[in-house]
Parts: C-alpha cells; structure tokens; sequence
C-alpha cells in the first residue's frame, strides 16, 4: 500500500481505508503466487480476485475480454489475476529537479551537523560511479541551476563522492525522498507528478541503480515501498517489469534487495527509452489490455489452522491491491449488480457481542431477519440503529410435523436402555465436532 489511509482499488483509483478488521480463523487458507511480483497473497474461500480464467485465453495470449470476481478457491494456476493501472498525477517540478530527486533517491542520504539524534540537517551526499562523468556532471548542473550551490566531488578510486552543503537541499529531498536506504519511498506529492515528470524521475533512479547491456536491463532497490512505487510508475508507462527479492549473507550478515528485471523486448525498450530520455513514445507490454497488467498464476496452495486474518473496509470500491486486485470477503454485499435488486438477509446471531465487521456488513442491507426476537436487540444495539432490522423470522417446520412417542421410537432400534445426545452442526473444525 503507497499511503497509510489509501490503498489502490481495481477501478486504477485510490480509495481510503474506512476500517480494518482482524479475526482468528479455522478455515481454509488459499495462497496464490502470481508472475512479475515476488509476495504471494494469503485469502480466506470468501475473498474474490479479479481474474480471467485459463480456458478463455488462446494460445497463452493476453484476451480483451471481461474480468470475473472468483472466490480465492476457485483459483488455479495459469488463471490470470488482475494489477489495475493508475493514472499519472497533475503535480509539476522543473524536470531537471525531477532528474535530481531520482539521483537522489538511488544514490544519496542526509549529511548532518553533530549527532543524527539531533536532525540538524546540514546538506546531502550522492554516491556514484567515478566513470558516470556525464551523470555527475548532470548533478552539478542541476544544483547551481535550482539552488545557486557548488557541489563539491571527491574520486576515490572508481567511486565519487559528491557533497552538497544546504539545509534547503537536504529539507527538500528529506520531504521528496523520505527514510534511509531499506525504507525510502517517494511522498505523494512525487509520486503523483505528470507523466514528463515521472519519466525524468524514473531516469535518475535507474541512472543510480540500474542499466542496461546488450538485451539485458535492470534496477534494484533496498526498500519494499519503493520497489512498489517504481512498479506502479513502469505499468503507468506500460512497462511490466518482474521483481524478485534477493537475499543474500556476507560476514553473517544477510542483505535483501528488489532486483527488477527488463526481459522482453518491449520492456527493455520502454527501460532505454526511460533512461536515455528519447522522446519517442513507449510500446506498452502486451501484457497491459485496458489499462490492467495481467499476470499469470503460477502456483496455488491451501493450508488450514488457527490464525488470525485481516480484512479492509474500503471506500466505495469495497476492493485493493496487493500483488493483484482481491475484494473483501463481504463482495456479496456489493455485487455490481447491486443497485438493481433488494438484498435482504438473515445471519445467525447467537453470541454477544458480534463481531465489528459482521455489523458492518449487515449495515448495508436494505433488510436483515433475524431468527429470534433477542438476536434483533443484539443487531439493534450494536449498531445504533443502522441495521435495518425487520423482525425476527422463524425457520420452524410446518405444524403438520408433529414429534412422536419417543419410548416407542427408541424401542423399534433397541435403544430403549441408552442415553442419547444429539448435535447438528456443520462438520468444520472451529465447530470442534472431534473434541466434543
């Protein structure tokens, strides 16, 4: 997720987060693993994902045809799931700046007077290649141009330092480019810029921490939230790059990094075409049909046991975006057929208090029985009124069943001499059937 209140939807919109919603669980748990991004995704049976299934594609093409919402298991591998694509933003900075930022956020950190503790921030550092002259001298042009400053390089061996000393420098590429290394990301501001912007942004990050050689083209970057942004801004200019996390131990000491790569041709164009700034335009993946990047399923698995599960309440999509486009488990609620029919329900309420996120669901019916008078007062309470309560429903059976002579009964099966208990339930391990 880019923000701590917003997640993207599979509109290619963002949305806020109205409320998170925890619980333990027993049931079944799918993981799906998709192509291009390396995180899988763990759902409960009741979360859809936007998916296309395999027996509509032809011959390992990409179809232009219409997404389904698929309960989680329900997904196979080779299905196709769904990374909707957001649009560019309409915030500006001089594309020079922008060219800057990127430098920045690949090969630069704060410098600062005394101790860290103390952010008394005093200028930034850039770390890069001593043979990159025509990048360090982009540097230096860009910082007399926007901040009237010398910047000061130091060769050692094949690396070259260059220092920068300005509060004002180190203030604005602390807002641009937050954090340290592991956890840099871009601010929303950046992150939203026009697509020149974007495009020149792009470029100085891959000029710090990427390149190309020959057919090959690649990226890296220590940060999960930045490897995310960087994704999004690639589909954004229809490059669909795969990401892999990379571990790796030295002295002991194990390091991660996001490695993208650029394999096929049109990806590792739209790359050259980003870092070089030509100004011809880009060839979109064939893998991006209606502004959505499909991605293939590539392995599913579904382990049971307790543990405890989250869901998210969202702003009128009701869905986000992980490493593809899944809806909440309350999707019945919000069919897209919804507007043209009353949805009328009858939950089970047998305990108190209910749980959060069952209430919040109920809020959305047009009506809600419950199965006694007491189960109404329970839904009425809890929710202040908004549950649109009609009254209690009773599933009796018809009066024309009628119980019969019990003796009797036990006595035509032998059982005359026995105690007998009798449960009903579903035979689903929450309900604890073996331990009874």
């Amino acid at each position: 997720m880019l923000f701590r209140s917003q997640v993207l939807t599979h509109t290619g919109k963002y949305k806020k987060v109205q409320k998170i919603f925890k619980h333990d669980t027993f049931e079944n748990i799918n993981v799906i693993k998709a192509s291009h991004c390396p995180f899988e995704v763990s759902l409960t049976n009741e979360h859809p994902v936007l998916c296309i299934p395999f027996e509509q594609r032809k011959n390992y093409n990409f179809p232009n045809v219409e997404p389904q919402w698929i309960n989680a298991n329900q997904i196979k591998k080779y299905d196709l799931v769904a990374y909707p694509i957001d649009n560019f933003g309409a915030n500006e900075l001089s594309l020079d700046l922008c060219r800057l930022i990127g430098y920045y956020t690949a090969e630069g950190c704060l410098m600062y007077e005394g101790l860290k503790e103390d952010n008394k921030l005093k200028g930034i550092q850039l770390t890069m290649n001593a043979n990159e002259k025509q990048y360090i001298n982009d540097v230096q042009q860009i910082v007399t141009k926007h901040y009237n400053l010398e910047t000061k390089v130091k060769i050692k061996g094949n690396t070259a330092i260059l220092r920068v000393f300005s509060k004002k420098i180190a203030t604005d590429m602390q807002e641009y480019a937050s954090s340290l290394a592991e956890n840099k990301q871009w601010s929303d501001y950046i992150f939203h810029m026009t697509e020149d912007c974007c495009k020149h942004l792009l470029c100085g990050l891959f000029r710090g921490d990427g390149g190309y050689y020959q057919n090959r083209a690649s990226y890296c970057t220590k940060s999960k939230q930045l490897a995310h942004q960087v994704f999004r801004l690639c589909l954004r200019f229809g490059i669909l790059p795969s990401f892999n996390l990379n571990n790796n131990n030295c002295d002991g000491k194990q390091f991660q990094r996001y490695i993208f790569g650029f394999n096929s041709a049109k990806n590792l164009d739209g790359f050259i075409n980003i870092y070089e700034l030509h100004t011809s335009n880009i060839n979109k993946s064939t893998r991006i049909v209606n502004n959505i990047a499909w991605m293939t399923v590539k392995d599913v698995y579904t382990y049971t046991r307790g543990e405890e599960v989250y869901n998210l309440k969202v702003e009128d999509d009701e869905s986000y975006v992980t490493s593809f486009a899944v809806h909440n488990c309350s999707y019945q609620f919000r069919s897209p057929f919804r507007p043209y029919y009353n949805h009328v329900i009858m939950p089970t309420v047998d305990a108190y208090p209910q749980n959060e996120e069952w209430i919040s669901s109920y809020e959305s019916a047009d009506g809600v029985f419950t199965y006694q008078d007491w189960s109404k007062q329970v839904l009425d309470f809890e929710s202040a009124g908004k549950i649109k309560t009609l009254g209690a429903a009773s599933p009796a059976a018809d009066a024309a069943f009628q119980p019969l002579d019990r003796r009797a009964i036990r006595k035509s099966v032998g059982l005359e001499d026995y105690k007998i208990i009798g449960t009903v339930m579903r035979n689903q391990r929450r309900k604890l059937f073996p331990d009874l």
